[in-house]
């Protein structure tokens, strides 16, 4: 139980809302602080604290920058699925094993790059388009639900949040017997 608290310390994301335009803009404000606020709390971490985890078993804070990489790079092809075709079904894939794959393992700071880079270019793109377009959907046959297209910039906003808040925990715990 106390492992599931850790993992969830930043709290569970509520599907089904429906978000205005300004908590839209809310939403993709984070995203776009996004990779400056990830900066922060890495300059912060020492070099030990890197290979660290937030929780017995738990992601190191370079496998967790890392795995922010990846989420960046799943959000962004789907934003471009979704503005493309018509309630795409997306490509589910294995995130423990994401994670677990020789890269998650690389320095951070490739994943830093391209979280800055590509979130620049998501942003470009969120800000460019109509707000109806926000009312397009996917569908997750996982779950078997389509996916508004705001609930899902919400739940990157969320899951970015999610990350520098454990990133946070390691910053600010003594985690040595963590690995």
């Amino acid at each position: 139980m106390e492992s599931e608290k850790l993992t969830y310390s930043f709290g569970w994301f509520k599907f089904g809302k429906q978000y205005s335009c300004d908590e839209r803009k809310n939403v993709i404000e984070q995203i776009e602080t996004l990779p400056s606020r990830l900066k922060q709390i890495m300059s912060l971490l020492s070099g030990d604290q890197l290979g660290k985890s937030y929780k017995p078993g738990g992601l190191s804070a370079q496998q967790l920058t890392n795995h922010l990489g990846d989420l960046c790079m799943n959000a962004y092809v789907r934003t471009k699925c979704m503005l493309t075709e018509d309630n795409p079904t997306i490509k589910i894939y294995d995130e423990n094993l994401f994670n677990h794959l020789p890269d998650s393992n690389c320095m951070a700071n490739a994943s830093i790059n391209i979280i800055s880079n590509l979130t620049q270019q998501w942003i470009l793109l969120l800000y460019a388009i109509a707000d109806d377009d926000f009312n397009r959907k996917l569908y997750n046959f996982e779950y078997n639900v389509s996916i508004q297209f705001d609930e899902l910039i919400a739940l990157y906003a969320w899951r970015g949040n999610s990350v520098l808040a454990r990133l946070e925990m390691i910053h600010n715990t003594n985690t040595s017997e963590f690995k």
